[in-house]
């Protein structure tokens, strides 16, 4: 995991994009954009980018710092070696997606 820091408006990442690593706010708050619309507003503890890394497919949304926002990085390597060494947290990722992808789909 690495720290990272965004500024107000700053991307976590773009819609259509690679996903390359999720996040979890530690500090702050992140809008999730699709097509446009502000669908969500994400706050401490929270995790972004989790639908994409886990599925493997393009970015769903663009998520937005809205203000300074704190938060830690886990690329796929990382992801790989916490689902082996903390099933747990992986399952528990699992369960936001899936409930991201009902809320989604309503």
């Amino acid at each position: 995991m690495r720290p990272v820091a965004l500024s107000d408006g700053e991307l976590f990442f773009e819609q259509g994009s690679i996903p390359r690593e999720l996040f979890v706010i530690e500090d702050g708050v992140a809008d999730v954009i699709h097509d446009g619309d502000r669908i969500a507003s994400l706050g401490a503890g929270d995790v972004v980018g989790e639908m994409g890394l886990l599925k493997l497919q393009h970015r769903w949304a663009t998520v937005r710092a809205v203000g300074g926002v704190r938060a830690v990085a886990l690329d796929a390597d990382g992801l790989a070696s916490m689902s082996e060494e903390m099933p747990e947290l992986a399952e528990r990722l699992r369960e936001i997606m899936s409930r991201r992808d009902r809320e989604n789909e309503g």
